[in-house]
C-alpha cells in the first residue's frame, strides 16, 4: 500500500511539473508572438497626431507641410485635444521644426509640460528648443546642440556638461565630434523610435 501511494505522489507529482512547464511554453510563445507585431501608430491620445507623426516618420517634410503640421497642433492645443505626456512630446518634436523664435519657445513649452507629465523622452527636446530659440535671435546658446557651417555653434560658458548630462544631450565634445564624422547634432540628440510605446495607464486616456 505504502509503495502503491509513493507511486501516486510521484505520479501526480510529474504532471504538474509538466503542466508548469507548458503552461511556461505556451506564455513564452505567446510574448514572442506579441513582440513582434509591428506598432502601427505611434501611442498618443490624439490619432490626428499620431497620423501625422507617421507621416513624418516617412516622408521628409518640406516647410509648407511643417507650417500646417504646426497649424494643426496649435489648434488642438486650443481645443484640448493634447491630454497626456507623450501627447506633448510628439506635439514638440513636430513644433520643433519650425524656423521661427515663436515656433522654438512653444516647443520648449511643450516638451516641459511632456517631461512634467511623465515622458521622459522630451529631456533632450527642452534643451534642442531652448537652443533653437536663442540660435534665431543671434544669441549663443546653452547646450550645444544646434551646429552652423559644420560646427557647432556658438555655446555659452554658463552650462556644465553636467546640465547636458540630466537632460541627455552629449557633452560638448562629444558634440564636436559628431559633428567631425558628419553626424547631425539635433538627431543625435532627440532622435526617437517613433514605432515604440511607452506604458502609459489606460485610465490617462478616460474622458
Amino acid at each position: 500500500m505504502q509503495n502503491r501511494m509513493s507511486m501516486l505522489f510521484t505520479s501526480v507529482a510529474v504532471g504538474i511539473v509538466l503542466a508548469s512547464a507548458a503552461l511556461v511554453i505556451v506564455g513564452s510563445e505567446a510574448s514572442a508572438r506579441q513582440s513582434v507585431v509591428p506598432q502601427t501608430l505611434p501611442f498618443t491620445s490624439n490619432e490626428d497626431l499620431a497620423k501625422l507623426i507617421k507621416r513624418f516618420q516617412h516622408e521628409i517634410p518640406n516647410a509648407e507641410s511643417v507650417k500646417a503640421a504646426i497649424t494643426k497642433v496649435k489648434s488642438w492645443m486650443q481645443v484640448g485635444k493634447l491630454r497626456i505626456g507623450p501627447d506633448y512630446f510628439y506635439a514638440a518634436t513636430i513644433v520643433a521644426q519650425g524656423k521661427t523664435p515663436e515656433d522654438a519657445l512653444l516647443a520648449h513649452d511643450l516638451a516641459v509640460c511632456a517631461l512634467a507629465l511623465g515622458d521622459q523622452r522630451a529631456k533632450p527636446w527642452i534643451g534642442i528648443s531652448q537652443d533653437k530659440f536663442l540660435t534665431s535671435i543671434g544669441r549663443e546658446q546653452r547646450f550645444g546642440t544646434q551646429s552652423k557651417a559644420g560646427k557647432v555653434a556658438p555655446v555659452t560658458k554658463d552650462v556644465p556638461d553636467s546640465f547636458r548630462f540630466i537632460l541627455g544631450i552629449p557633452s560638448l565634445l562629444e558634440g564636436k565630434r559628431l559633428l567631425s564624422i558628419g553626424r547631425s547634432l539635433e538627431k543625435a540628440v532627440g532622435w526617437v523610435d517613433l514605432n515604440k510605446t511607452i506604458p502609459t495607464p489606460t485610465a490617462l486616456l478616460a474622458e
